[in-house]
């Protein structure tokens, strides 16, 4: 992405976590006791379930306050979207082809070394070692 390109999509980002702030700020204080000089009071009740929400990893949200979240991510992802790489596509039978070549190089030569099943159990482990060396995904097959 060129300088330019990041500068404005920089800018966009803010010009939508300014409108979130805003819209949170708007809430919040509508949640807020108004005194007569100009204090704003979070109600305990508020206060208690926010701190609550503030000390909770993401993971341990309930699902409606996940989605909450989620609903805040979507004014960004029309943005963001168009700049994320998928994942990588794995090609067929790749798998299996690196599993051969991890045969073929290293336990062909210490196939001696290892119990009945060992081989198999070995080439699935340094299969897996190389996808995620790759940082690629894929489901062992069978």
């Amino acid at each position: 992405m060129a300088r330019g390109e990041t500068t404005e999509l920089r800018e966009q980002l803010a010009a939508i976590e300014h409108e979130r702030w805003a819209d949170w700020q708007r809430y919040m204080f509508s949640k807020c006791e108004h005194m007569q000089d100009g204090r704003i009071v979070i109600p305990e009740k508020f206060a208690t379930h926010w701190s609550r929400q503030i000390d909770t990893p993401y993971a341990e949200l309930t699902e409606q306050e996940k989605d909450s979240d989620r609903e805040q991510v979507d004014r960004y992802w029309g943005l963001v979207a168009p700049h994320v790489s998928p994942p990588a596509a794995v090609p067929e039978g790749l798998r299996e082809r690196i599993r051969e070549a991890v045969k073929d190089q290293f336990a062909d030569k210490h196939f001696n070394r290892l119990k009945d099943g060992g081989v198999t159990e070995l080439l699935d482990d340094l299969t897996d070692a190389v996808f995620a060396a790759l940082g690629l995904e894929g489901d062992r097959e069978g």
